[in-house]
C-alpha cells in the first residue's frame, strides 16, 4: 500500500517519490517513465517523507520509529538516521506517522515528527 506521494521539485526532470508499506521509497522519472531508485532496508514500513528546505535532503519516517536521511544530489545515498527514542523528552520509541521539514525563522531548518 502506498502511504505518500509527492513530486520532487527539480529543474532537470519530472520526478515522483512514492513511499509504501513494502518498506521502500521509490523514485520515478516521469519523463523516462521508469523507476530510477529504490530505497529499502534502512527503515521499516514507510509512513511519510519530507524534503529539506534547500532541496538537498529527503527525510523518511517509518513505523519502526526510525528516521533516515538521503542525499538528493548524490543518487539518494543514505547520509544518516536515528530512532525516535534518541529524542530528548520521549520516554520510548514511537512510530513516525508524519514529517514536516521547514526553514523556520532563522538559518536552521526545523524537523517536526508526528507519531503515535
Amino acid at each position: 500500500m502506498i502511504t505518500q506521494l509527492a513530486f520532487q521539485p527539480t529543474t532537470d526532470a519530472l520526478k515522483l517519490i512514492s513511499a509504501g508499506e513494502d518498506f521502500t521509497v521509490r523514485i520515478w522519472d516521469l519523463v523516462l517513465n521508469a523507476e530510477i531508485a529504490k530505497l529499502q532496508g534502512t527503515v521499516g514500513r514507510v509512513t511519510s517523507f519530507a524534503f529539506s528546505p534547500d532541496m538537498k535532503t529527503l527525510v523518511v519516517g517509518a513505523k519502526d520509529s526510525k528516521v533516515a536521511f538521503y542525499n538528493l544530489l548524490d543518487n539518494y545515498k543514505q547520509i544518516g538516521d536515528f530512532h525516535t527514542s534518541e529524542i530528548e523528552g520521549l520516554e520510548k520509541e514511537t512510530e513516525v506517522n508524519a514529517i514536516l521539514y521547514y526553514s523556520g525563522s532563522g538559518d536552521q531548518p526545523h524537523l517536526i515528527i508526528g507519531g503515535e
